[in-house]
């Protein structure tokens, strides 16, 4: 699946970027072709001690899942292929060592 992401460290990243990717998904014509987008969003662990304990940082990322064929000149998130483990153990058969 097509995702585009962002990521931010922040004392209060959650809203933060849930509040960038909601922007982005308006300006960039993605809520008016797909109202029920979905947007996902998982801890971002690569925040320096120093961001952690003397400034109360930590990151977390969000992405809207994009509909197959979007397309968009508007800046401002990354965007990347991401292959769900479910889907390919469906399709694969699997053997551990």
């Amino acid at each position: 699946m097509l995702v585009g992401c962002y990521v931010m460290i922040s004392p209060n990243p959650e809203t933060d970027v849930n509040n960038y990717m909601d922007n982005w998904a308006i300006n960039s014509g993605l809520k008016a072709s797909n109202p029920n987008a979905k947007r996902i969003g998982w801890d971002f662990p690569f925040v320096s001690k120093e961001q952690q304990n003397r400034f109360g940082m930590h990151g977390y990322a969000a992405a809207y899942i994009l509909p197959e064929g979007f397309e968009t000149n508007y800046p401002g998130v990354r965007l990347k292929q991401i292959i769900r483990v479910y889907d390919i153990q469906k399709t694969q058969k699997l053997t551990m060592p």
